[in-house]
């Protein structure tokens, strides 16, 4: 296909912008795990930032749909960097929560890469 798609998440606004060709394709509110960002270590609750793969899309007990994410990278954890289970998800099932995104909504297996970055408005 040759499609260039990614995504990319913006900290400090609460974005996730899905990305086709260098252009922004659509974009979402969403919340960050519950300890912030930085990722360290497993059991932390932190979103990771860095640059990821991304696994096919693929129904999830817990989250109706969940798309994972390559973290720890290779490089990551030669650094010393723990965890998995991460990825781009709706909310728990049985909770509300008001994010604007829709949980449903999957972006598949052509987003190849995911970009998490801390954006310090600028």
């Amino acid at each position: 296909m040759g499609l260039d798609a990614h995504v990319v998440l913006y900290t400090e606004p609460h974005r996730l912008q899905l990305c086709e060709n260098g252009q922004p394709a659509a974009d979402y509110r969403v919340a960050f795990g519950r300890g912030g960002t930085g990722r360290q270590r497993e059991g932390d609750r932190k979103t990771p930032l860095g640059v990821y793969s991304l696994g096919p899309a693929h129904a999830s007990a817990e989250f109706g749909l969940f798309l994972p994410v390559g973290y720890p990278t290779d490089a990551q954890r030669r650094r010393g960097l723990t965890g998995g289970d991460i990825g781009i998800h709706g909310p728990k099932r049985g909770c509300y929560l008001s994010t604007g995104a829709n949980p449903d909504r999957s972006c598949g297996p052509q987003f190849g890469w995911a970009q998490m970055v801390q954006q310090t408005g600028a």
